[in-house]
């Protein structure tokens, strides 16, 4: 019987330390421990983002991620399912995206700026 794994929500804005955290955890455990997944791989594409009045993309607001996906993503992860998804590039529109994979582990770290006010996320995951 396998156990329900534990998830874990690191949050905060830019600076404010989640990679130097997540690094310092990645010392600690193996691969098959720990299972980190960002918010910053949900994104919805470039041509579906909000434009504000300076025609600058904001990705900094809760619509501009693909929260029901994040989610069903994050459960088949808690059922001990392999992920697949492509590596969001919205920073470097000239970079080829890898093919990320995210094994399942007892701990799970799901890191990013909105994820825990994205309600329809922690809606969807209620298990």
């Amino acid at each position: 019987m396998l156990i329900k794994p534990y998830l874990i929500g690191i949050t905060g804005g830019s600076g404010s330390g989640k990679t130097s955290l997540i690094k310092k955890l990645r010392e600690h455990f193996s691969a098959d421990e720990l299972c980190i997944i960002s918010q910053d791989d949900y994104y919805k594409p470039r041509h579906l983002q909000h434009v504000d009045e300076n025609g600058v993309k904001n990705f900094d607001l809760p619509e501009s991620i693909e929260h029901e996906q994040l989610a069903i993503d994050i459960k088949k992860l808690i059922h001990y399912q392999t992920v697949k998804r492509t590596e969001y590039v919205f920073n470097n529109e000239t970079k080829k995206p890898k093919t990320l994979i995210f094994k399942p582990a007892p701990l799970i770290i799901i890191e990013g700026l909105l994820f825990f006010i994205l309600k329809k996320c922690w809606t969807n995951l209620m298990i």
